[in-house]
């Protein structure tokens, strides 16, 4: 069985931008942050610039992506994930996709474009949903040298995520081509 690892594409955005590495991250992505320990249904919290918002993002290993992907992803036939409907816990008002580097000099850190802002709910009720594609089975990786892994599956799905020396995101060929087949702006590498 073929597994990919997913990441966010920054290709095209970055090209149009000129904005790359940490500053395009954080624009593109934002930050997710997970509550999944003593919750009787995990949580997810996205702070980020809007309205825009990508179809599908990689952010703190969590495959996220709008209320379209996700009704797609459900009539698709893909298996092994739930869909968690994720808070907007705060958005800034923020036109990213057309800013350049130098809209970053009175900040600190990369990050302070997020924590220092202010939520703005009226652009939070702009934007599409967006849905946390949790996957429900892990893959046990333990790292044998520079570039190889050896893994376990315990349950064959369409969606993984990643345990032991290697976290992150991981899907089937079959969500792979069902993905890319959506033109969403994601990159997959083959394990």
């Amino acid at each position: 069985m073929k597994l990919f690892e997913v990441y966010s594409d920054l290709s095209s955005f970055s090209e149009k931008t000129d904005i790359y590495g940490d500053f395009a991250h954080i624009l593109w992505e934002g930050n997710a942050s997970k509550k999944t320990r003593n919750v009787p249904i995990p949580e997810i919290y996205i702070d980020r610039l809007g309205p825009d918002v990508p179809e599908a993002y990689v952010s703190n290993r969590s495959l996220i992506v709008s209320q379209r992907i996700k009704d797609s992803l459900f009539t698709s036939g893909l298996t092994g994930f739930t869909a968690i409907l994720a808070v907007k816990n705060k958005i800034i008002k923020c036109d990213w996709k057309n800013l350049s580097e130098d809209y970053f000099e009175k900040y600190y850190s990369i990050d302070d474009v997020i924590e220092k802002g202010r939520h703005n709910q009226s652009i939070a009720d702009k934007m599409p949903n967006l849905w946390w594609i949790k996957a429900n089975d892990s893959i046990s990786f333990h790292k044998n040298s520079s570039q190889e892994w050896d893994y376990v599956i315990n349950n064959e799905s369409d969606f993984y995520y990643g345990a032991g020396d290697k976290l992150g995101v991981f899907v089937s060929e079959k969500a792979k081509s069902f993905m890319e087949s959506l033109c969403l702006p994601l990159k997959y590498n083959e394990l």
